[in-house]
C-alpha cells in the first residue's frame, strides 16, 4: 500500500499528487529488487512507472484521486 508517510502527507496538504507520485517511485526504485539493477535497469524502471500512471487508466484515475484529496 500507500507509504503511510506520504499518505499523510497527501491528507494534511503539505504535499500534492506529483509530489506523492514522485515519492512512491522513489521508493520502489529504493527496494531490494531495483536496488540490484544496474543504472539502465534502475532508469528504465523509473520511465515504466512513470509511463505506467501516465498511460494506464485505472492508474491515471488513482493519481487524479490523489488531486482530489480522495
Amino acid at each position: 500500500g500507500v507509504s503511510s508517510g506520504i499518505a499523510a502527507d497527501l491528507r494534511s496538504g503539505s504535499i500534492d499528487s506529483t509530489q506523492a507520485v514522485d515519492r512512491l517511485v522513489a521508493e520502489a526504485l529504493q527496494s531490494p529488487m531495483a536496488s540490484s539493477l544496474n543504472d539502465a535497469g534502475r532508469q528504465a524502471l523509473e520511465a515504466h512507472l512513470r509511463e505506467s500512471l501516465a498511460d494506464d487508466p485505472s492508474l491515471a484515475s488513482l493519481v487524479t484521486d490523489l488531486d482530489r484529496g480522495q
